[in-house]
C-alpha cells in the first residue's frame, strides 16, 4: 500500500514521542531540562583561612632600685603592656619575665598576672622576680613574653637593668676553750664546730688582702686585773693536729708572731655565692683559733670578750 502524507506524519510523531519517554526514564525531567538549556548546578564549598596576628609586648617598665638585699632574696618587679590587633580578649591570663646575664643562673617568674585591659587591643601585666643576693653586678637582659589564643608569641628583648655591686659578710659563731692551766701551749678549742664562720652575703668576691681581723684580749670576767692576751692568739682555716698552732703556711695572719691583733687574713677565700649550701666552701670560711699560750701569771676564772668587746673582722 502506498502511504499517503497524513500516515507519515503519524508515524514520525510516535517515532518523537519513543525519544522522549526514554529520555524521562534515563534521568530526571529538570537534569533533561538543564542539558537542554545549558544551565546545570553543582554544590561547591568554601573555605576561607583569616591569618592570626601575633601579639607585642609595646612597654617594659622595671622597679627603679639596682640594690639586692645582703643575704637574702630580693623581688624586682615588672610591668609590660601588651597588644593584639585581633583585640585583647586574644592575650594569655599569664605572661612571662626573664632576667638573664652570660654565665649567671636565669632568674624568671612565668606567672605574670594579667592587671587590666584597656582601649581594645592592650592588656597590662606585672609579676615580681627574685634575685640572689650573690647574683652578679652590671647589666641583665629582660626578656618579656605574652601567648595568644592560638599559641602565637609576643616576644620583647630590648630592654635591660642594671644590678649594684655589694661588698657584705657576716660572721657566725663563738669559740669556747676548755679549762686550760697557767702556762699551757698550743690549746685549740673545745671542740671541732668551734669556729668562726664567716658568710659572703653580697655580689662581690672578697679576697684574702681585704680581710682584717681585730683581736681583743680576753679579761678576766672576776678579776679584771688579769687577761689572756690578744697577741697569745693564732687563727686559720683549717683544724686538727693542731695546724692552727704551728705558725705555718695556714696560719691567717701576716705577723712573723702570728698574733691577732689587727692581723690581715691570708689565704681566705671568701668568693661570691650561695652560702645557704652552708657546706664550709661555698662563699664561706671558717677560722679556727689557737691559744699559743696562756700566761703563767693569769689566776684561776672565766676569761671572755665581754670587757673589751667582741673580736672584730673587717673587709676594706
Amino acid at each position: 500500500m502506498v502511504a499517503t502524507k497524513k500516515t507519515l506524519g503519524l508515524v514520525f510523531c510516535s517515532i518523537f514521542l519513543i525519544l522522549i519517554s526514554i529520555s524521562f526514564a534515563s534521568s530526571g525531567f529538570f537534569d533533561w531540562f538543564d542539558k537542554i538549556t545549558g544551565k546545570a548546578t553543582q554544590p561547591t564549598q568554601l573555605n576561607i583561612s583569616v591569618a592570626n596576628n601575633a601579639p607585642l609586648i609595646t612597654n617594659i617598665q622595671i622597679s627603679t632600685t639596682n640594690a639586692l638585699a645582703s643575704g637574702v632574696l630580693t623581688s624586682v618587679n615588672v610591668n609590660f603592656t601588651a597588644y593584639d590587633a585581633d583585640g585583647s580578649a586574644n592575650l594569655n591570663t599569664f605572661g612571662k619575665i626573664n632576667f638573664t646575664k652570660t654565665g649567671e643562673a636565669v632568674r624568671s617568674n612565668a606567672t605574670c598576672v594579667q592587671l587590666n585591659k584597656f582601649g581594645t587591643n592592650y592588656a597590662n601585666y606585672t609579676c615580681w622576680v627574685n634575685m640572689w643576693y650573690f647574683d652578679i653586678n652590671g647589666a641583665w637582659n629582660i626578656a618579656a613574653e605574652i601567648n595568644d589564643t592560638s599559641n602565637s608569641i609576643g616576644l620583647n628583648t630590648t630592654h635591660t637593668f642594671s644590678v649594684d655591686s655589694n661588698t657584705a659578710f657576716n660572721t657566725v659563731g663563738s669559740v669556747t676553750f676548755a679549762e686550760i692551766n697557767p702556762g699551757e701551749i698550743n690549746t685549740t678549742s673545745a671542740a671541732s664546730n668551734n669556729y668562726i664562720q664567716l658568710n659572703n652575703t653580697g655580689n662581690d668576691d672578697i679576697n684574702a688582702a681585704g680581710i682584717d681581723l681585730n683581736a681583743t684580749d680576753l679579761v678576766g670576767e672576776q678579776n679584771a686585773n688579769y687577761a689572756i692576751y690578744a697577741g697569745n692568739f693564732s687563727i686559720s682555716n683549717s683544724t686538727g693536729s693542731s695546724i692552727e698552732c704551728s705558725g705555718g703556711t695556714s696560719v691567717l695572719m701576716n705577723s712573723s708572731q702570728y698574733t691577732l691583733i689587727n692581723a690581715t687574713l691570708v689565704n681566705t677565700n671568701l668568693s661570691r655565692g650561695n652560702f645557704s649550701l652552708n657546706n664550709g666552701v661555698t662563699a664561706q670560711e671558717q677560722l679556727y683559733p689557737c691559744l699559743r699560750l696562756a700566761g703563767s701569771e693569769i689566776m684561776g676564772q672565766y676569761y671572755s670578750t665581754s670587757n673589751k668587746g667582741s673580736w672584730t673582722v673587717r673587709i676594706q
